[in-house]
């Protein structure tokens, strides 16, 4: 590949205005991750063409890849003075100026942001507001999509339920959940959204109830299967009814992290603490979240290895400070 790039410098040099030649270097660059050198020819060719809508949003998006947002939004900034009404520009930058730690620009761009990319641009628009504390200007957003859009209004519950669990304000994510179906009965989602909030409040009946009724409908629904599974064996005594059901969604999607999870969360509540490892090393190498982090650490803390299980503990903190059940587990076993 060096060969290539020398003769692709070489040509650069001899026909400084041929644009293919550039984009060909530019290329290869890029796939030697060689990304700032790459952006330097979208640079000279930019200087050749300015006005290039096309070359503009090539380079922007390399930018965004090669982990350069400042430069990319200036990229960016330029193709939206070619063309204002380019939605799918404002997106991007509202996407990075949160990559940039701007959340008041984020929520401006995505303010503005109409056609196609309206719903996703009114979704992390809310989240902006509820991280923010606003939750409830967050809500009103929903609310008011749910009436632009009312073809996406499940979905939209769904994401107005997930932003009232993360303030663990779960009594009003179940009333939501009721409001919801009683406007869209036949929603599978809505039941399974209903079901995890009540699984949250530790509701193991009426989680149980509503996953039973997801899966009446859809017997292979491999979520339905590791939700209720994770259910009842976290929250009650029925651990080996509970074992079978994961053990049914880990044969239908056996790379799932979460399922990965609850087989080894499950093996542990049956004692098979060594069986459970594998199971929790190979979710926490394929998500390294909270929860997961919890459970691999809590296993490896039962087998008297303290060390470990605290650097789990530390790197699972470091990725999700707030989650209830990791700190739940560190304030009860190492406090």
């Amino acid at each position: 590949m060096d060969a290539a790039i020398l003769v692709l410098q070489q040509l650069v040099v001899d026909y400084p205005d041929d644009v293919e030649v550039r984009m060909q270097l530019a290329r290869v660059l890029l796939a030697e991750g060689r990304a700032d050198d790459a952006l330097a020819e979208f640079d000279a060719l930019l200087a050749l063409t300015p006005d290039d809508a096309e070359l503009l949003y090539s380079a922007g998006l390399l930018a965004v890849e090669a982990e350069r947002p400042a430069r990319a939004r200036r990229y960016f900034l330029r193709l939206l003075a070619l063309d204002e009404s380019a939605d799918t520009v404002r997106f991007i930058l509202g996407r990075i100026e949160e990559e940039l730690g701007n959340p008041a620009a984020a929520r401006e761009w995505y303010a503005q942001v109409a056609g196609e990319e309206r719903l996703s641009a009114r979704f992390r628009l809310a989240r902006l507001y509820a991280r923010d504390g606003e939750l409830e200007r967050a809500r009103a957003v929903l609310e008011a999509l749910r009436g632009e859009a009312p073809g996406f209004a499940p979905t939209i519950y769904l994401m107005e339920n997930d932003l009232l669990r993360d303030a663990e304000r779960y009594d009003e994510g179940i009333a939501l959940m009721n409001e919801a179906l009683t406007r869209h009965p036949d929603s599978i989602e809505l039941l399974y959204g209903r079901a995890l909030m009540a699984a949250f409040m530790k509701d193991a009946v009426a989680a149980e109830a509503d996953l039973r009724r997801v899966l009446a409908r859809e017997p292979l629904n491999v979520h339905a299967l590791n939700a209720l599974g994770y259910t009842l064996v976290d929250l009650t005594e029925r651990v080996d009814e509970g074992f079978d059901l994961i053990r049914q969604a880990y044969e239908l999607d056996p790379e799932s992290p979460a399922i990965l999870d609850s087989m080894g969360w499950a093996l542990y509540r049956l004692g098979q603490h060594g069986d459970a490892l594998p199971y929790l090393r190979d979710a926490w190498e394929r998500m390294p979240d909270g929860e997961i982090g919890a459970h691999y650490g809590e296993v490896l803390w039962a087998q008297g290895r303290f060390d470990e299980a605290r650097a789990i503990w530390r790197t699972a903190r470091d990725v999700d400070p707030e989650h209830p059940v990791l700190l739940e587990t560190m304030q009860r076993l190492d406090p």
